[in-house]
């Protein structure tokens, strides 16, 4: 070994320190020694989760780090240092954060650990090998999290503003987010193909649990709002609060929050779900998402009554407009009467083809025009006012026809006219029974008589 390596004069003959040779497991002795306060001390540490990593056999090697803002996006890392928690704790842990409603272990998660300094010889390395979690200071920071969400919405003047979207008339266009493993899309759809509207449902496929759903929720939820969707529907089927508390991470919220559309959400069922902050930012929540489909249905199915209602009123006042106007022609020839009494079956019949358009082939060709119950009564007016436009320029061809039949020079001449009791007039003698009432019109007036 050259004597370059290990010169005298390296060494400080002044100094305390003691010259004699030590082996390492001296060295760790040493080591031991000095940290034996805090070696044999069971400690709570409060730190940030970073490089979580789970083995194969359930062990977790993460690192314990402590950092500070120095900007809206980066931390600078004051202290690190490297932890263990073995699989039995693992598993103890999970299950209990799990029934807690509580987040799992992940990146970026701060946490009171509880545990001890684990010194290996063998390895050479120091951990902190944790023994348990603080999970009350874990609810606590949830809760103080979730309020600061809250309260940062609320600043920006987001917090609301999905909730005052308007909702439009006939929803036929949804957008689903939700995972594509499960039966909860198939559950949805199947009320939407039931109801016999023309539903179309645009699928935008994410991860409803996990690390990766804090990314493609939002991102999904983005996608939907830039489609030709009416509303975005989230939906997620049962789990517990722990599966579920994704739905409070904040890049999810803000995305319900602030999207283009009207979101509906139902996240797992009523009953295990907790509080789910998405609840409060979206339009509207639902219990189940079944409660989801159900509502869309309904609201297209008011839409399809109302529109039934208004064209049954149309046609009401098209027939009054007809009865009112038509009064005068009581010694109108039986030909003219027939054609003024076959008015109100024409626009009977073009209100009903109106309403009957909203079945589910012609709907989906209609959708863009019926955008809103005022476009649809926009349409049934201008509808309406072409049908009695049409009654009247009827009823101005036979005030014309009429115009030319002098009935008075007709009378004076010596003839009458035979009209039967449902004020028709009475051409042919088969026209009429023997013992039916008819009135006889003459020139000074007229006189009942009935049939021998």
């Amino acid at each position: 070994m050259s004597a370059g390596l290990f010169h005298h004069s390296s060494f400080d003959s002044d100094s305390d320190s003691d010259d004699a040779t030590i082996d390492l497991v001296g060295l760790w002795s040493m080591i031991h020694g000095a940290l034996e306060p805090v070696v044999e001390r069971r400690l709570r540490v409060r730190a940030t989760i970073a490089s979580y990593k789970l083995t194969r056999d359930r062990h977790a090697f993460f690192d314990l780090v402590q950092g500070r803002d120095v900007g809206t996006t980066s931390k600078e890392i004051l202290a690190q240092f490297p932890a263990v928690m073995w699989s039995s704790v693992v598993v103890r842990v999970s299950r209990t954060l799990e029934r807690e409603g509580l987040s799992q272990l992940a990146n970026n998660l701060e946490v009171v650990f509880v545990g001890r300094l684990n010194l290996s010889e063998r390895y050479g390395s120091m951990r902190f090998q944790v023994e348990d979690i603080d999970v009350q200071a874990l609810r606590v920071d949830s809760m103080i999290k979730i309020a600061e969400i809250r309260a940062a919405l609320m600043a920006e003047g987001v917090w609301r503003s999905n909730k005052e979207l308007p909702l439009p008339t006939v929803p036929l266009r949804v957008g689903l987010v939700t995972s594509p493993v499960g039966a909860v899309k198939s559950d949805f759809e199947r009320p939407l193909r039931q109801s016999g509207f023309a539903f179309v449902v645009k699928f935008f496929a994410s991860s409803v649990a996990g690390q990766s759903a804090k990314v493609e929720i939002p991102q999904a939820i983005r996608d939907a709002s830039a489609s030709d969707c009416d509303v975005i529907v989230v939906i997620r089927g049962g789990g517990s609060a722990g599966d579920l508390a994704i739905f409070n991470d904040e890049n999810v919220v803000r995305a319900v929050a602030t999207a283009a559309k009207p979101v509906l959400c139902a996240i797992g069922h009523s009953t295990d779900r907790g509080s789910v902050l998405i609840d409060e930012v979206a339009h509207s929540s639902f219990d189940v998402p079944q409660s989801v489909a159900g509502a869309l249905v309904e609201r297209v199915g008011d839409f399809s009554d109302e529109l039934t209602a208004l064209a049954v009123a149309a046609v009401r006042l098209a027939n009054g407009k007809v009865a009112a106007e038509a009064t005068w022609a009581d010694l109108v020839p039986s030909l003219l009467a027939a054609r003024v009494s076959s008015l109100p079956a024409r626009a009977h019949y073009r209100l009903d083809t109106l309403a009957n358009r909203l079945h589910v082939g012609a709907m989906r060709r209609m959708q863009s025009e019926f955008s809103s119950l005022d476009g649809v009564v926009r349409i049934l007016r201008r509808r309406l006012e072409g049908i009695i436009d049409f009654q009247e320029d009827q009823l101005a061809v036979a005030e014309r026809e009429l115009a030319r039949v002098d009935l008075v020079s007709i009378l004076d001449r010596g003839f009458v006219i035979v009209q039967n009791s449902a004020g028709q007039m009475v051409r042919r003698a088969k026209d009429v029974g023997a013992g039916e009432p008819v009135t006889v019109i003459f020139r000074d007036g007229t006189r009942s008589a009935r049939i021998l």
